[in-house]
């Protein structure tokens, strides 16, 4: 026995376990809890809490004199307003259920072509997003 000077020192307490009588939540509420809170982290809402930013910002024009809103604060890249990552990590989650799509889509055309669908919407809408947000953008 290699563990016999253990156990002459160590000795396992005499537990009595009973299994745990707790509720045990659905599968598909867990997944909805975890993509709403994967959404939230993506979305920024630890920054938005933390800084305290506006939900858009307001541009004026030179010309006119006249303020339009902005919902993309353009040329910091290490900020932005709360309408701003709320859509951001929308389109993350979008490109997410591309992913879960195609991975059911081994089995049907129609998942594949919808995961394949998401995935170029949030690829788009992500590049859009980072091209107005850095002037000069792969360019």
């Amino acid at each position: 026995m290699a563990y016999s000077p253990f156990r002459t020192v160590f000795r396992a307490p005499n537990l009595r376990l009973k299994a745990s009588s707790l509720y045990k939540p659905d599968i598909r509420f867990i997944f909805v809890a975890a993509i709403i809170s994967v959404y939230m982290v993506l979305a920024g809402i630890v920054y938005d809490v933390i800084v305290e930013p506006p939900s858009i910002g307001s541009y004026q024009d030179p010309v006119t004199k006249s303020q339009a809103p902005v919902v993309i604060m353009k040329g910091r890249i290490n900020g932005q307003y709360i309408i701003e990552g709320l859509s951001a990590g929308f389109f993350y989650v979008i490109g997410g259920f591309g992913f879960i799509m195609l991975e059911k889509g081994v089995r049907s055309s129609l998942w594949m072509l919808a995961g394949i669908v998401s995935l170029l919407f949030a690829y788009g809408f992500s590049n859009v997003f980072i091209r107005l947000k850095i002037p000069g953008y792969m360019h």
